[in-house]
């Protein structure tokens, strides 16, 4: 079974050695350090949690010749660095990409992928939660979801939904610290309160400021590079998005496909 790498800590160092590729990382006491072969076939994702280190070039070449993708992702959930082999090469089919926000296939496309996520947020709303009218308003919204003919409407009605299902998390979502730990957690780190930070004029969650919100924000990093990975993988250009529009220095098709995985993301927080 593949699975990702993570690697933290202070002075995290990817390097080569006798041709295997030696992670060093950690903090303190909790230092560590992990040699792969190259017959190693169990990872296949190294995500950096790190701010100060070094990857070598060997390092590089190394991950590359094996088919393993590296990521970095900073503590504010941003993706800093992904880097994965080559995958298919076919002008055409970026051609039929940029050209299908524009028709009823970009359409079908932003259906599809938000029925996936509103049926899972009603999954979430449901079983994890225990709200089942909310969870029942999420699947009537998917529904209704066939009917619609523009991406604009698309955008609304998702929007919509969001606003819906994160009201269920208000005041029911806790956050659990060690008993020695409580006298210096603030009290808004406690509990849910909204999908938002609260040091930013704009309703964007970025820059968390309570401990759900910045575990969100790692969550959905984490898969955002794993929905890049997959559109390079198909030979899909990872910026040109349909349910997001174009914008400089952001992979608007993963974030597209990010839709469909949030309620994967937000069930592993909760649980």
């Amino acid at each position: 079974m593949n699975s990702p790498l993570l690697v933290d800590g202070y002075g995290v160092r990817l390097s080569v050695n006798r041709g295997r590729l030696v992670i060093d990382h950690g903090m303190g006491a909790d230092r560590r350090r992990r040699e792969l072969s190259r017959v190693e076939r169990r990872i296949r994702r190294i995500a950096i949690l790190a701010d100060t280190g070094t990857i070598s070039l060997r390092a590089i070449r190394w991950c590359a010749d094996v088919g393993i993708a590296v990521a970095q992702v900073d503590r504010d959930g941003r993706v800093l660095l992904h880097a994965a082999p080559p995958g298919t090469d076919d002008a055409r089919l970026r051609r039929a990409q940029a050209a299908a926000a524009s028709s009823d296939v970009g359409v079908a496309v932003a259906r599809t992928v938000l029925v996936a996520k509103l049926t899972g947020h009603a999954r979430v709303a449901r079983d994890v939660l225990g709200q089942d009218t909310i969870a029942g308003h999420l699947d009537e919204t998917a529904r209704e979801l066939d009917t619609v003919t523009d991406l604009a409407t698309c955008r609304d009605t998702e929007a919509q939904a969001a606003s819906v299902y994160f009201a269920a998390w208000a005041g029911r979502v806790h956050c659990r610290f060690a008993e020695k730990e409580r006298p210096k957690v603030p009290d808004h780190w406690g509990v849910f309160t909204a999908r938002r930070s609260a040091i930013r004029h704009s309703k964007s969650p970025r820059l968390a400021t309570d401990p759900v919100n910045a575990l969100l924000n790692y969550g959905y990093a984490l898969a955002e590079v794993e929905c890049r990975l997959a559109t390079i993988a198909l030979g899909l250009d990872p910026g040109m998005g349909i349910l997001h529009t174009d914008t400089k220095n952001r992979d608007s098709l993963a974030l597209d496909l990010l839709e469909a995985v949030r309620p994967t993301v937000e069930a592993h927080v909760l649980t």
